[in-house]
């Protein structure tokens, strides 16, 4: 079975060019379209009817449908070459048929009109942590990698139109005031791909390097922003693996480097009064800024909590962060889990309450995600004898000196206990003031009290044995922060079981 790529138009209208390419999948399949790339401005696009911004999307799909990929129009040896590499990628990480690119075989190497003109370099820009990340580092760089151009995607596509262009017209803002050109490219042809397969997983990687086909004639290189931290790299729809494949003679794809965690990269672009000034994460609000609400935007609200960088990212958020919004509510897929996580550890005991928070929450995401397991240590609830701030400074108090036994304290048991109430945690620590002073711990009220400055390890077994909790749960931590757990390496069977969920998906 075939799909076919054919019968590309080009047209200019208003200050945009368009290209429209015919899709047909193998008959009695699926439906096929006719999608388009339409580029503002259009003299910054390749005006030759063609197809080939439109391979890398057609490759994938093909592939997710177990059809080879036609096209009528010679292609150049890279396009023959880059497809084949792709379709050995999908095939490894999803067990996907690889297609085969059935073409002619064109020269290696055109002369185009525009060889003798000087071109630029872009970034694909969309305001969030990771293209601020790729720009600020480019714009730090080498002369002669600085980019001259930023790229945005108009591809948020469950937004209504007014809502997209008011942030076009915030990304156009954010582009003049750092003096950089900026390109929108509109497209559709996510109402093709998305009835199939899944933008993030396995086809955005490939909408933007066609992107970048279509302005080959205006850019030498464009660069897409990295989703993941390189230890933690998964397969992904745009990965350092696959978007060079999609490279020419007279264009470079390249896939930023993802030397830093997301959080550390927060922690650099907020920095920067621009990127503070305009920054936009959210894609499930209905305006300008960030909602303030959604799991994305509260994993970057904790970082900016713990980076002491609140107040200069205010205005764009429709609501002040409020730890009390983490919970079992919110769903998050395990590699954005893990860096608030890898965050705050970083911080230690002082982060423990909002940790805790977000141990709460659900982790849910495919088995590709292999590195999800974290050690989450066994929480103690407490009974805590006194006010509200004698409270606090009780559990601050056996956190501190509970943590390096490997031992948290349940910070949430014991909330909204009016003073000297007794709150029915069932099993629990009791904290109270000792006879001689300062603070003891008991198991049961009625019993000889451990002043805290005296609890040992060899109180942990039957510590944790009356509390219901295993001994072996316990990891050690340090109160002042500590460096994150090594990578979990690869457990056997994760890439058949990738595959497996994704024949189902």
């Amino acid at each position: 079975m075939i799909t076919t790529l054919h019968g590309p138009t080009v047209e200019v209208h208003d200050g945009r060019l368009r290209l429209e390419v015919q899709v047909d999948p193998a008959p009695g399949t699926v439906a096929g379209a006719a999608v388009f790339l339409e580029v503002e401005p259009g003299s910054d696009a390749v005006a030759d009817a063609s197809v080939i911004p439109m391979v890398p999307a057609a490759l994938v799909l093909a592939c997710r449908l177990s059809q080879d990929l036609r096209v009528e129009e010679p292609l150049p040896p890279s396009l023959h070459e880059g497809p084949r590499h792709v379709a050995r990628l999908l095939h490894e990480w999803y067990g996907w048929r690889p297609a085969e690119l059935i073409a002619p075989l064109g020269p290696d190497r055109v002369r185009p009109a525009w060889a003798h003109l000087p071109r630029g370099r872009a970034v694909f820009f969309t305001r969030g942590v990771d293209s601020w990340g790729a720009l600020l580092d480019r714009m730090e760089g080498p002369a002669r990698q600085r980019p001259t151009h930023l790229i945005t995607l108009d591809n948020e596509v469950h937004l209504p139109v007014d809502i997209r262009e008011g942030q076009l017209r915030d990304t156009r803002a954010a582009a003049e005031r750092i003096g950089l050109q900026h390109i929108v490219v509109r497209t559709d042809v996510r109402s093709l791909l998305d009835q199939h397969t899944d933008w993030g997983t396995a086809t955005h990687g490939s909408v933007l390097a066609g992107t970048g086909l279509l302005l080959r004639s205006t850019l030498q290189e464009v660069v897409i922003a990295p989703t993941h931290w390189t230890p933690l790299l998964r397969p992904w729809g745009s990965h350092p693996e696959l978007d060079p494949a999609w490279s020419l003679p007279d264009l470079t794809v390249t896939h930023h480097s993802g030397h830093e965690a997301r959080w550390e990269r927060v922690a650099r672009i907020t920095a920067d009064p621009v990127a503070a000034d305009t920054l936009m994460v959210c894609w499930q609000g209905t305006g300008t800024r960030n909602c303030g609400r959604c799991e994305k935007c509260l994993r970057l609200l904790t970082s900016l909590h713990l980076l002491g960088r609140l107040d200069a990212t205010a205005d764009r958020f429709d609501v002040p962060f409020d730890p009390a919004a983490v919970g079992p509510h919110l769903v998050v897929s395990p590699h954005p889990w893990c860096d608030t996580m890898d965050h705050l550890d970083r911080i230690g005991l002082s982060a423990d309450p909002l940790r805790q928070r977000w141990e709460a929450v659900q982790v849910s995401g495919r088995p590709t995600m292999w590195f999800q397991t974290r050690p989450i240590q066994p929480r103690i609830p407490l009974a805590v004898d006194g006010d509200d701030a004698e409270r606090a400074d009780a559990v601050t108090a056996i956190g501190r000196r509970l943590a390096p036994l490997g031992l948290r304290v349940d910070h949430l048991a014991d909330a909204g206990a009016g003073a000297g109430a007794e709150p029915d945690l069932g099993p629990a620590l009791h904290v109270g003031r000792a006879p001689a002073g300062g603070w003891a711990v008991a198991i049961d009220p009625a019993d000889d009290p451990i002043p805290l400055a005296e609890l040992r390890a060899d109180h942990l077994a039957p510590l944790l044995a009356a509390l219901g909790l295993d001994p072996t749960d316990a990891v050690p931590f340090r109160p002042d922060g500590q460096e994150p757990p090594p990578v979990v390496p690869e457990p056997p069977g994760w890439r058949e079981a990738a595959a497996d969920e994704a024949a189902h998906r």
